[in-house]
């Protein structure tokens, strides 16, 4: 600091010497004059007065010229004097921001010298900032370490670029790493004149990455344990409900037969609620079985209307439920496909449930229809046109795709809910948790089956006016596709 000052100091005192001997060698020629004039004996020359201008007069303007010539050199050295106290404030207020900052900062002239520094940087070196002004790389590191340091100043300086450098180094309470950000600094004229600094210890940080990971890991580790468990478990949760589930229906019947009714009322609230459990179980051991990758696809060929008919009877007293119409659209799609039956037939009943469930008093509609991938042809339905296979010439093509379209006026879901619609255990709020219930487990399941079966299903909703699923899978499923 010292030093620096007695440079700044230095320059300031050339600039108004400078400054002093250009107004001498204004006011010295007239002095000059004024001597010669003063001297009894000596021949008038250049100090005679002007033709027409007395003596007395030329002396009165030596003189105002004089006066003008001090002034201005007054006011010289008044504003070098400001400016030395400028300069002097700005660099203790610089000096000030740099000493109390948390990360170490310099700046190095195209030498490598360092010009400018902070304690940060002092105390890690264990140096005053006096000792470290003027020196280089070479005084504080190995010399390999101080090649390594301006092999990378030597690249800011030919790319013109900043550069981000991250090392290790020891220190007496152990290993610290440090990030350092280089840039080049240039001047008015767009030349670099030095290269700044600023290092950060990132020790901390680099510990608690290392910790997020293994914890990670452990987590991840810990839900695939978890996951194989559940899928593991599938036959022995399911076997004694199917059991409570059967017995049920048969002592129902028998009380229906005694003429027992509210007998026959109990064993049917428990036949319900057998059925209901062993949903939620299975929607559970599902997404289990694919967090842990033991779900498997039994691709067949199947009729589509004769799904449609399977799953138009399953849904159909949940549609009612709620005094809701189902309304079915099947025009232009192909009579058949091969894919996982009993999967699709599940995204389907998930998807018509879920809008049953949220519609009341409202109109459901299914759409299916043929598409061709990149084109956005319909298949035409060969009974349209009284010619069997002919639309598919016999064979599946594999650029063919099936479109399931689930369309509802109910309570619509948010762009919020929307966002986490197809994570697993996700509901929309818990005031439809309470009021609907569900594990939220549904639609995640639907997504993954779909994009096993190199598909996918996507979501449109407006809260209030309802909302729109729409399920695209292959016509031909060749086999089970990687899920992300």
């Amino acid at each position: 600091m010292r030093r620096m000052n007695l440079v700044i100091f230095s320059h300031l005192m050339k600039n108004a010497k400078q400054a002093i001997r250009r107004v001498r060698n204004r006011v010295f020629p007239s002095l000059g004059s004024h001597s010669v004039l003063s001297r009894p004996g000596r021949r008038a020359g250049a100090g005679c007065p002007e033709p027409g201008q007395t003596l007395e007069e030329k002396t009165q303007e030596h003189d105002r010229n004089l006066l003008m010539d001090n002034e201005q050199l007054r006011q010289t050295l008044a504003e070098h004097a400001r400016t030395t106290r400028d300069l002097f404030q700005n660099r203790a207020l610089l000096q000030g921001f740099l000493d109390n900052s948390p990360t170490i900062m310099f700046a190095k002239d195209l030498e490598g010298r360092t010009i400018l520094t902070n304690r940060k940087f002092g105390a890690l070196a264990h140096l005053a900032i006096d000792d470290i002004i003027g020196k280089t790389d070479y005084d504080f590191y190995s010399r390999e370490k101080a090649n390594q340091i301006r092999a990378t100043d030597e690249h800011i300086l030919k790319t013109k670029k900043p550069l981000e450098v991250e090392t290790i180094s020891s220190q007496e309470d152990g290993v610290h790493t440090y990030l350092t950000v280089k840039f080049p600094l240039f001047n008015d004229e767009g030349t670099i004149f030095a290269i700044g600094g600023i290092t950060t210890d990132i020790t901390e940080r680099k510990r608690t990455e290392v910790e997020l990971h293994r914890a990670k890991e452990a987590a991840e580790q810990a839900n695939q344990a978890k996951s194989t468990f559940l899928a593991n478990m599938s036959h022995e949760l399911r076997t004694p409900l199917n059991a409570i589930i059967g017995y049920s229906e048969m002592l129902q019947e028998e009380a229906q037969e005694w003429g027992d009714t509210d007998l026959a009322t109990d064993l049917e609230k428990i036949h319900a609620a057998g059925h209901h459990l062993l949903s939620l179980i299975s929607d559970i051991l599902d997404i289990s079985k694919i967090e842990a990758g033991r779900m498997e696809l039994h691709l067949e060929t199947f009729s589509i209307k004769a799904l449609l008919n399977e799953v138009i009877t399953t849904v159909h007293p949940l549609i009612h439920q709620n005094h809701n119409t189902l309304k079915v659209e099947y025009r232009l799609a192909p009579m058949t496909m091969n894919a996982d039956m009993t999967r699709v037939r599940q995204i389907l009943l998930n998807l018509l449930s879920n809008a049953a469930k949220f519609t009341d008093h409202g109109i459901i509609t299914l759409r299916v229809m043929g598409e061709t991938y990149g084109e956005g042809d319909q298949v035409r339905d060969p009974e349209d046109r009284g010619e069997a296979e002919t639309a598919s010439g016999g064979e599946m093509k594999p650029g063919e795709w099936m479109v399931f379209r689930v369309n509802d006026n109910g309570i619509g879901i948010t762009p919020e809910q929307v966002a986490h619609l197809f994570e697993p255990f996700a509901q929309g709020d818990n005031t439809t948790t309470r009021k609907y219930g569900g594990t939220g487990l549904g639609l995640a399941i639907s997504r993954q089956f779909c994009r096993m079966m190199g598909g996918d299903v996507t979501v449109e909703s407006v809260v209030g006016r309802g909302s729109v699923f729409t399920v695209r899978l292959p016509r031909n499923v060749r086999g089970p596709a990687s899920v992300r």
